[in-house]
């Protein structure tokens, strides 16, 4: 039953070696906050919904640096993730970094 809600309200599953976020929820909520653990490593998620939608992901940031997809690279390093998610209309990819650039934004930053 908890995977059940996890999956279909709240939108989040993972895929292989990533957790894919995408919400379906209330309009009316403005948000949820939840702690996904990838084995000892806790990934601290924020939905946020300014615009009372009832799906859609306009953004994601994980550790300060966004992502190009709704897709968060899972480590398992023991170190707290922070993972912030903004419900909305996908923003325009004009004047956004490339995915290359974002992966080596993590990299860099010991996100793998």
């Amino acid at each position: 039953m908890y995977r059940l809600g996890l999956e279909a309200i709240l939108g989040i599953s993972r895929v292989g070696d990533t957790l894919k976020i995408d919400p379906c929820i209330p309009g009316n909520w403005p948000g949820f906050q939840l702690t996904y653990r990838f084995g000892r490593t806790p990934y601290l998620v924020r939905v946020e919904n300014p615009d009372g939608v009832n799906r859609g992901v306009r953004q994601i940031v994980l550790n300060g640096v966004s992502l190009p997809d709704n897709r968060i690279p899972l480590t398992d390093d023991g170190r707290q993730h922070k993972v912030r998610v903004l419900m909305g209309s996908a923003l325009p990819s004009r004047g956004r970094k490339s995915a290359k650039n974002d992966r080596d934004d993590l990299l860099s930053r010991g996100v793998k």
